[in-house]
């Protein structure tokens, strides 16, 4: 928007302000019987995942996240599944900690075991990827909607993950 001006003008800022308004007035009257999970309209929904190459990078998506989902090849050996599990549930068990953590040192202690385990991941041939998805939260009250950022993790066999860089153009493989 700062880039162009012209086009979004104050009075088109308080058009798109309103037009939200209304959609989001038009969900909570049609569902107000029950909780509603929908996507953000104020941002675009990712399209590919993120490839996560460090701790640091799944652990400041996990702090900022308030749920998680999931997904993993059907067809893992029983000893890839495992380790890939106790990875999940390890995020799991971070996301609903990761508000306590305060301290630099058990920040990046958080990090550290994230890291440990994707490097066993990578030791399998196994890659992780990620991304935030913004949604918003209705209670099925009258209240409005809250913001609900969705973490989604995906593990790949490496060989048969598509590589792209953020335009979707495929990297080529090394070696």
């Amino acid at each position: 928007m700062d880039d162009q001006p012209n086009h979004y003008t104050v009075k088109r800022l308080h058009e798109i302000k309103a037009e939200h308004e209304a959609w989001v007035r038009s969900l909570t009257e049609a569902h107000t019987d029950r909780p509603l999970l929908v996507a953000d309209p104020l941002y675009p929904q990712p399209k590919m995942l993120r490839v996560i190459t460090s701790g640091n990078t799944l652990w400041n998506m996990i702090k900022e996240s308030l749920t998680f989902e999931y997904a993993i090849p059907g067809d893992l050996a029983e000893e890839d599944e495992t380790l890939v599990v106790e990875f999940l549930d390890l995020i799991q068990d971070l996301m609903d900690i990761s508000r306590d953590l305060v301290s630099v040192r058990e920040n990046r202690d958080a990090e550290k075991m994230i890291f440990g385990f994707m490097d066993h991941l990578l030791k399998r041939d196994l890659i992780v990827g990620a991304y935030v998805r913004h949604m918003l939260f209705y209670d099925g009250y009258e209240r409005g909607p809250m913001s609900w950022p969705m973490l989604r993790v995906e593990v790949h066999r490496a060989k048969d993950a598509a590589i792209v860089d953020e335009n979707g153009k495929p990297i080529p493989r090394k070696g």
